[in-house]
């Protein structure tokens, strides 16, 4: 979700969060979206979303030639939350 530490996009954020989706939330405000990821969980009780440097661990990785071989897979980033259903 974009532009998810305040606004509109937070209240998406949230609404989906109340409706199990898994979110990834974006923002030019890094320490505010800590926050919102924080409250967040704390007001629907869902798991707290992967931080923006922690998507980009995987994009680099993926855009690199050791990931020559690697095709048509998914990959979340969910702290292990899809194991947990």
């Amino acid at each position: 979700m974009t532009g998810a530490a305040s606004g509109i996009g937070l209240a998406i954020a949230k609404l989906f969060a109340t409706h199990e989706a898994e979110t990834v939330l974006l923002d030019l405000d890094a320490p505010s979206v800590s926050e919102a990821a924080r409250t967040i969980a704390a007001e629907t009780g869902a798991p707290a979303s992967a931080m923006p440097e922690e998507m980009a661990v995987l994009a680099l990785c993926l855009c690199s030639d050791e990931a020559s071989f690697i095709t048509g897979v998914d990959c979340p980033i969910d702290g292990g939350f899809l194991n947990l259903r």
